[in-house]
């Protein structure tokens, strides 16, 4: 069937032994894309006059699920081809140009599909088009787009790609000088659909608007883990976290030696378990790796681009995460735990309680010890130096003065002097005792809040 349906396009089209030439029919275009297993975003340049998905896919990928978010429905639009019956089942009937696609190809093998049809005019495909907010973009028919063509307006906007491979979203920043950053979008690929937030409409260009779809409306409504919905059965489509320290510590100071070169962050996911003697224990879960080259304006300061899905590999609503950060020197520190929300897509301040020290090749302190809080009094945080003699789970405590717990913290640390950030501004006014614990070591100090 595949090949009787080829051979057709191929005299349709008006094959020759040089290659393809454009016919005088109806057809006067043809795309290939290939598909990998999996997740795949895209767009379609080229579809006949009546692009129902018999006609442009039909059983060239095999088993195969596609969706593309309706924003008069506030949700998505799917469909699903069985291989057996040959069948398309769902409530999509109809592709469209400049409409972005959520592909979802079953099995181990890529596959590519062919489809012959009008390709769309380039100026449908224009960066100046976009609106402000969350929504898709799709690189002009045949082109590939260097980021350095696409001029971000503020320094806030984010753009997106999804790397099949890897099954995860790439992220591009916007860097002082007005240009976009990334450690691993070097550019935009034809007929891939990418996502922007753009916090302003950039200037606009002579041309009609285009009306690319809102991504999720703005994320309004949770994301639903079951796929066996009562609006339909379908795999629903991955949707990015963007998360970061940008209002948090910078885990390291601007120019210091860490930041010199590239950080390893891991994203880990958090869960609870019965331990061997029947206590609750917390065991971290490796999710993905990211790679982030900071800059002398942005020293210690990131954002990542997580992935939420029903993969097991993907992070779902109500997960608990925490961010491990390495350079290249062996040093490493870690986020407090936070929780994938439901009803928001960027967390922009991640705490990190310590910031990423220069390994030294002196010996470990011989006694515990704690330094003088700085700044003291405080506003919304201060740093306590703590020596440790040898490793250690680390308990720190902050009391009232009529000795009730006000602030508490723990995290483990290596043998070595630590510099601990406390983001204690949640506490009222007045004087405290900070307590620390680290196994048979206890020391207190005395700091002072001001509102």
């Amino acid at each position: 069937m595949k090949i009787k349906r080829l051979l057709a396009i191929l005299l349709l089209l008006g094959f020759t032994g040089t290659g393809f030439a454009v016919s005088q029919s109806d057809v006067v275009g043809y795309w290939t894309h290939e598909f990998r297993p999996g997740f795949n975003l895209v767009a379609f340049p080229v579809l006949p006059d009546t692009p129902t998905l018999q006609d442009v896919i039909g059983d060239q990928l095999g088993a195969v699920e596609i969706t593309s978010y309706d924003p008069q429905l506030r949700d998505y639009r799917w469909a699903t081809f069985d291989p057996q019956t040959e069948r398309w089942s769902g409530n999509l009937f109809l592709l469209g140009r400049g409409t972005a696609f959520w592909v979802y190809l079953h099995g181990n093998d890529a596959k590519r599909l062919l489809v012959t049809g009008h390709p769309e005019m380039y100026t449908k495909f224009r960066w100046s088009q976009l609106r402000l907010g969350w929504q898709f973009y799709a690189p002009t028919f045949g082109k590939a787009e260097s980021l350095s063509d696409l001029p971000p307006v503020e320094s806030r906007d984010l753009l997106l790609g999804w790397d099949v491979g890897r099954a995860q979203f790439s992220l591009a920043e916007v860097a002082d000088n007005l240009q976009w950053r990334s450690t691993d979008l070097s550019r935009l690929e034809p007929d891939r659909a990418y996502i922007a937030l753009l916090h302003r409409q950039p200037p606009r260009q002579v041309g009609p608007p285009l009306e690319i779809e809102d991504l999720y409306e703005r994320y309004t409504g949770a994301v639903v883990a079951d796929p066996n919905r009562e609006n339909g059965n379908y795999r629903r489509p991955p949707e990015p976290l963007i998360v970061g320290n940008e209002g948090g510590l910078a885990v390291c100071n601007p120019g210091g030696e860490p930041c010199n070169g590239e950080l390893r962050v891991n994203a880990v996911r958090e869960r609870t378990r019965v331990g061997p003697n029947g206590d609750l224990e917390t065991v971290s879960e490796p999710l993905n790796e990211f790679r982030v080259t900071p800059d002398q304006a942005h020293a210690g300061r990131f954002n990542i681009a997580l992935t939420i899905g029903d993969e097991p590999s993907m992070l779902r609503v109500g997960d608990r995460v925490a961010l491990v950060v390495r350079n290249g020197r062996g040093s490493e520190t870690r986020s407090t735990s936070f929780e994938v929300p439901a009803d928001s897509r960027v967390i922009s301040d991640v705490e990190f309680t310590e910031q990423l020290m220069i390994p030294e090749s002196q010996p470990a302190p011989l006694d515990f010890a704690l330094g003088t809080p700085f700044p003291n009094p405080f506003n919304d945080r201060f740093t306590l130096e703590v020596r440790l003699p040898e490793a250690s789970p680390v308990a720190l405590t902050i009391y009232d003065i009529s000795g009730r717990k006000a602030f508490g913290l723990s995290l483990p640390l290596g043998a070595g002097a630590h510099r601990l950030t406390v983001p204690a501004g949640g506490i009222a006014a007045g004087v405290y005792l900070v307590q620390v614990n680290a196994g048979q070591y206890k020391g207190m100090v005395k700091v002072a809040h001001l509102k």
